[in-house]
């Protein structure tokens, strides 16, 4: 068995166990936020109350929200819930699924080698919920063996790369995979990935981080045949995205001037 089959069983099995209900965005969220985590935040993990978990997954998310706006807005479907004040039942179920991904030794076997949520979304999704979507994630030895077909060499920096139905971005990671064995750097390119299914979607676009594809990615969720512009749809969010993180950011700096003058006003005057 593969070690991300071994996380995506045990996370399963913790959450089902735990009667975790039927949000799978929920389970798949954890994984994710456990993926974006320093290590070092996640050790005091065993000790930590729900409540402060959970807390920690929400400052975790603001970072990345600030890094890389455009991705951490694409992952809501599978975030929001930690600002829904979800109960305590759902807050214990969600640390013992953070807890069994640590057992495996997820921070160990994450990276542009493995796809880790693709198993975990479809280990948590039912076979007849998969057929419904015609989710069929494609094998990754099938994923490699196309990208050394499709790149013998190492591309242009700028070219692009993308799949229109991208699920957990499988076949993207395959491609920048070669690239960094060619000696290239999967950041110098430009990334396009979409789903009509959110929470894959989603996952997606947390890959791109855990996979250092860079700041040239572009992920859309909805259906690309309906929405035949979905690149398009895609750049007007991620415009949207950088606009409110610029107004966020003048805000905080407006904020932070107003203290400093009025620091160093008071600090005059008892002078």
């Amino acid at each position: 068995m593969r070690p991300e089959q071994g996380i995506a069983e045990a996370v399963s099995a913790v959450w089902y166990s735990h009667h975790g209900g039927s949000r799978m965005e929920v389970p798949v969220g954890v994984v994710a936020s456990v993926m974006v985590t320093h290590p070092d935040a996640l050790i005091t993990l065993p000790t930590m109350a729900p409540e402060e978990f959970a807390a920690l997954l929400r400052k975790v998310w603001g970072y990345w929200w600030l890094d890389h706006p455009h991705l951490a807005e694409m992952a809501r479907p599978i975030t929001s819930w930690l600002d829904e004040d979800p109960d305590e039942h759902t807050l214990k179920a969600a640390k013992a699924v953070a807890e069994a991904a640590m057992r495996r030794r997820i921070k160990s076997v994450q990276g542009l080698e493995t796809d880790i949520l693709s198993y975990v979304v479809t280990d948590l999704r039912s076979h007849g919920a998969r057929k419904g979507l015609g989710e069929y994630h494609t094998p990754p030895d099938v994923c490699a063996t196309m990208a050394t077909m499709m790149i013998p060499e190492v591309p242009p920096k700028g070219e692009e790369f993308g799949e229109p139905c991208a699920g957990t971005g499988g076949m993207v990671r395959a491609y920048a995979h070669r690239i960094k064995q060619l000696g290239g750097d999967p950041a110098d390119y430009v990334w396009h990935m979409a789903d009509v299914d959110p929470i894959s979607a989603a996952a997606s676009a947390v890959n791109a981080l855990v996979w250092n594809l860079g700041g040239n990615v572009l992920v859309f969720q909805g259906d690309t045949i309906r929405h035949g512009d979905h690149d398009r749809q895609a750049t007007k969010h991620k415009a949207g995205a950088v606009q409110r993180w610029t107004e966020v950011v003048k805000q905080a700096a407006g904020a932070y001037r107003l203290i400093k003058t009025t620091k160093e006003f008071e600090a005059l005057m008892e002078g």
